[in-house]
């Protein structure tokens, strides 16, 4: 997600991002919107300018990080005197997430969280699912077995009621919504028919 002031350089750096293989889940223009987006699109990186015109980046950034651990922010600035701002609160930024004083940088930030993650995720044998909020298939990551039965160009891009029973849908559902409310993991048993053979599964949210 990139969050700056600069509708042109907003453009830009989306651009850039998604010629480098990125997917940008949104855009946002000043503190407040940037605040309430991640909250809605629940993006794994921020690309937010240490300059907005309405709340300063290093706010922001705070609020942000205070409100979701997993998010890592990317405080960008063509100026270099936006790191004396706010000393105190740029350091705990820094703690957290790492501050970034030029573009290039930034995305070469961007490239190694994803290289992180790609890494974390390859050392799990299991299948892994991406959902948007609604119950939408947005990424996948199954394993071999799984792939076989299901592959994930038959499913990304819809929602769970469109696929599954609606027994498991509504189920996979109120997984989400529990986790989303709670912030914590939620565990689910539950029965899928393979080949007219019965298989119980767990899944964790």
């Amino acid at each position: 997600m990139v969050a700056d002031g600069r509708p042109s350089f907003r453009r830009s750096v989306v651009a850039l991002l998604a010629a480098r293989g990125f997917e940008v889940v949104g855009e946002a223009e000043d503190g407040p919107g940037a605040i309430a987006l991640v909250s809605e699109v629940d993006p794994q990186v921020v690309l937010l300018d240490a300059r907005l015109p309405d709340l300063d980046g290093f706010e922001v950034a705070s609020q942000l990080l205070a409100r979701h651990a997993d998010l890592v922010v990317v405080l960008v600035s063509g100026h270099d005197r936006s790191s004396q701002v706010r000393p105190a609160l740029a350091d705990g930024v820094n703690a957290a997430a790492g501050f970034v004083n030029a573009n290039e940088s930034a995305l070469a930030t961007v490239q190694q969280v994803e290289a992180r993650n790609r890494a974390l995720l390859g050392a799990i044998p299991d299948t892994i699912l991406r959902y948007g909020r609604d119950g939408t298939y947005l990424d996948a990551r199954p394993d071999a077995y799984s792939a076989q039965l299901f592959p994930p160009e038959q499913f990304i891009g819809r929602n769970v009621r469109e696929v599954l029973p609606d027994e498991l849908a509504r189920t996979i559902i109120a997984g989400i919504e529990r986790a989303l409310e709670s912030g914590s993991m939620q565990v689910l048993e539950y029965e899928v028919v393979v080949r007219g053979e019965a298989h119980w599964r767990e899944a964790r949210i």
